[in-house]
């Protein structure tokens, strides 16, 4: 019969038996739940007996090689009969220290044979709720002396205490310091109790950290393995169908972005690649072709790859080499380019290497992808280590052949399962799962939920019931402190500006200093699809409309400029691509055709360089005729394309030139027509000098202005001042920044055209008003459509 005890109970009794030991040197076995509960009783049988040199600690799964299946158990501890492989495939693969017994094959079937037992062992504080427990301990009976120590729950502890609270973290904190003052403990008396590690371990560490310190337990061991949780992660895009996004989130993973020497921003320049090279899903045809699907090399890797490749040699446009469309967008980045074609062919060799094998054949396949794909150095040493001999202890089993989705299985289970190396008693507060019972007794523990857990505290026990209305751990004060409490430093001036980098700032003042001197990077870009377009959305349709409108003005054949469009994979496959590229052909047509009129007899660009306000202000004029200058693009001629025009207007003004500037869009029925009429030199430079004092002022100073709603702001109130004319155009303003907000939403948090935002300052005469009544009330004057 089991012996009822308390830990401390169940301690004296273990420690007991092991002072009456005939021979300190004979193995003596201890079944433990844990290796936490293993390191404590290492720490006290030192403590109060010295050195046992031949006690082994071991947890159920050194014992059993399958788990939660008594019936395989006690034909395994009996060593008899035989089982079929295909009945054990997934359980022997789901063990991980099959300790003591041998695989062998004789006639198709596995068999399994027993190693030694000692004279005597213990089984401490094991799970009496196990399903496997009674056949485990009656098996092991059979071969050699066992003592069960279970524990029962002792009575309640000296204090209970109830708490609620909408931020556990803190509350847990706080409470934690003032009893450990209180009851003189240190940070390893400590257990904090919750029913899910993963899930609160980021809030905990967040609140803890500078302040006590804090171990995790009970984490999956890809949590504390990041080399093993890598591996696994390969062989699931590897399975899969290679999409874009997935191979970029595996190229993520720490230890293989070491390997190829990345930094978090390269992966902002690569998504743009694979974005205009097209990449989608799919190694090649072959690969399409073999799950069934139609054969087309387009939007694949093996497309894509040879599109960058290109690119570094030759400049994008309709000219094809080989059949292939270069990607220009590479020029200058061949460094970073070579890596990432590194990883991906060695992807691609690795996918080829899924083939059904004998586990010896996996592990050696998967410490080749260690090898080729991920980079070792002292911080994750041991995280290879640990997979290397999982794979080494895998070796021995059967010969059968196994298939990529069984090995899969094999390397989740065995990342899925606590880690045992970040358990318990390293000095520490320890935050571990409601769901394992601890068998070690703690001092103070504190239980973050309402589940009931087999958990001892001899000191004290405190609850914490998570209400989310419940008054927060401590005041959080009033709204947040805004994002810029004033203006930045200063900085010195450019020497040089282009008229390029002018026009990108007011297309977005704000995205720009946050961008220039803060290195906050908006999204530029949607995320990568991982589908085949299967028809033409808006940004495709304006990619292939602006790819072919420059080809127009080339003066580029059609049927070259199709053959183009087709090896860029911007066009769906098959006859829907014809079709789109036919009606994108007829429109781009149009707009170019009308921007050729208005240009009249071209003239060559001209070069820009004029000294404004302290800047070299430089550029270069294109689109230029007798007609005036005539700039055609896809999109609609609105917002930022007319302040770019107006900065190259400008320019060209103070260079001498006395002409019209066009500007011709895309628009129902067809071609849509802005232009802005002449100037003066002096007129010119003035508006200039305002222009660039106005970026000087941008690099310190956040500036409430976006090209489409201060439009639409400046228009509602165009030539009115009234109260209710005022409120009109704040409404529309208002509307159209849902939409021209778009990433800058989290930095402009209570926006209004009235009063700004408080997350932002308003230099003087520079609020949302003054910008977009100075900057649109200034070309009003020039412009018609």
């Amino acid at each position: 019969m089991p012996l009822l005890a308390s830990p401390t109970l169940a301690l004296d009794a273990l420690l007991d038996d092991l002072r009456h030991l005939p021979d300190p040197f004979t193995e003596e076995w201890i079944i433990v739940e844990g290796d936490g509960t293993a390191r404590w009783l290492q720490f006290q049988i030192a403590q109060q007996l010295g050195i046992c040199a031949g006690l082994r600690f071991l947890i159920p799964e050194d014992l059993r090689a399958v788990s939660a299946c008594p019936p395989v158990w006690a034909t395994l501890a009996q060593g008899q009969g035989e089982i079929d492989a295909d009945e054990l495939e997934h359980a022997l693969y789901a063990t991980r220290r099959a300790a003591g017994w041998r695989l062998g094959a004789e006639g198709g079937a596995v068999q399994l044979r027993p190693g030694p037992y000692p004279p005597r062992a213990w089984a401490f504080g094991l799970n009496p709720r196990a399903p496997w427990l009674d056949a485990l301990l009656d098996d092991l009976g059979r071969v050699t002396a066992l003592r069960v120590l279970d524990l029962s729950p002792p009575s309640p502890p000296a204090e209970v205490r109830q708490i609620s609270a909408a931020r556990p973290e803190e509350v847990a904190l706080e409470v934690i310091r003032a009893s450990m003052a209180e009851l003189r403990l240190e940070p390893r008396d400590v257990l904090i109790a919750v029913e899910d590690v993963e899930r609160v371990a980021a809030a905990f560490s967040a609140t803890f950290a500078g302040v006590l310190p804090l171990q995790i337990a009970d984490r999956p061991t890809y949590a504390a393995h990041p080399v093993g949780a890598a591996l696994a992660h390969t062989l699931r895009v590897l399975r899969g169908r290679l999409r874009a996004s997935e191979v970029l989130a595996l190229l993520a993973e720490p230890p293989i972005q070491a390997r190829f020497s990345l930094k978090s921003a390269d992966f902002e320049r690569l998504e743009v690649w694979l974005d205009e090279a097209q990449v989608r899903w799919g190694a090649d045809g072959a690969h399409r072709e073999a799950l069934r699907l139609p054969r087309f090399e387009e939007q694949t890797w093996r497309f894509g790859l040879d599109r960058l490749i290109l690119g570094v040699a030759m400049t994008s446009g309709p000219r094809m080499f080989g059949g292939v469309l270069p990607e220009g967008e590479v020029e200058g980045e061949t460094a970073l380019l070579g890596r990432f074609v590194d990883f991906v062919e060695q992807l691609l060799q690795a996918r080829h290497a899924l083939t059904p094998a004998p586990m010896v054949t996996w592990a050696a396949r998967l410490g080749a992808w260690l090898d080729a794909l991920m980079a070792f150095d002292a911080d994750n040493a041991r995280d290879q280590a640990f997979v290397r001999a999982q794979l080494a202890l895998a070796i021995d089993a059967t010969p059968r052949p196994l298939t990529a989705a069984a090995i899969a299985a094999w390397l989740d289970d065995l990342l899925c399962q606590p880690d045992p190396a970040s358990g318990f008693f390293q000095g520490e507060v320890t935050l571990a799962a409601l769901s394992a019972p601890r068998p070690v007794p703690f001092p103070l523990v504190v239980v973050v939920g309402d589940a009931p857990a087999p958990l001892w505290a001899t000191r004290r026990l405190i609850r914490l019931h998570v209400d989310p209305s419940a008054a927060p751990a401590r005041p959080l004060g009033s709204p947040p402190p805004p994002f810029f409490p004033g203006p930045l430093p200063e900085i010195d001036p450019p020497t040089e500006l282009g008229l390029d980098e002018l026009a990108r700032f007011l297309a977005g003042p704000i995205k720009h200093l946050l961008r220039s001197r803060l290195g906050v990077l908006l999204p530029e870009y949607a995320p990568i699809p991982d589908q085949v377009p299967g028809h033409l959305d808006g940004l495709a349709r304006w990619r292939v409309g602006e790819a072919l409108l420059e080809w127009c003005l080339a003066g580029t054949p059609l049927i070259q400029a199709r053959e183009a469009m087709r090896a860029s994979g911007l066009l769906p496959p098959g006859k829907e691509g014809q079709r789109r590229f036919d009606e994108v052909a007829d429109e781009a047509g149009q707009i170019a055709a009308f921007a050729l009129r208005l240009r009249g007899e071209p003239e060559p660009p001209k070069t820009f360089r004029r000294k404004i306000s302290g800047v070299y202000l430089t550029g270069r004029l294109t689109h230029l005729g007798q007609g005036g200058r005539a700039q055609p693009s896809f999109s609609r001629p609105q917002g930022r394309r007319i302040l770019d025009l107006w900065v190259t207007h400008l320019a060209l003004h103070v260079l001498g030139y006395q002409t019209n500037s066009h500007l011709i869009g895309r628009a129902r029925g067809g071609p849509a027509h802005v232009w802005l009429s002449p100037l003066s030199e002096r007129e010119a430079l003035t508006h200039l000098e305002g222009l660039v004092q106005l970026y000087l002022e941008g690099q310190s100073w956040p500036l409430l202005f976006f090209p489409d709603t201060s439009s639409a702001y400046h228009q509602a109130l165009r030539g009115r001042a009234d109260v209710a004319s005022r409120r009109d155009a704040e409404a529309r303003a208002q509307k159209m920044f849902v939409y021209e907000g778009g990433p800058l939403a989290p930095y402009l948090d209570g926006w209004t055209p009235q009063g700004g935002s408080r997350g932002f300052p308003r230099p003087a005469g520079y609020d949302f008003h003054d910008l977009a009544m100075l900057i649109w009330g200034r070309i009003e004057g020039f412009i018609g459509r």
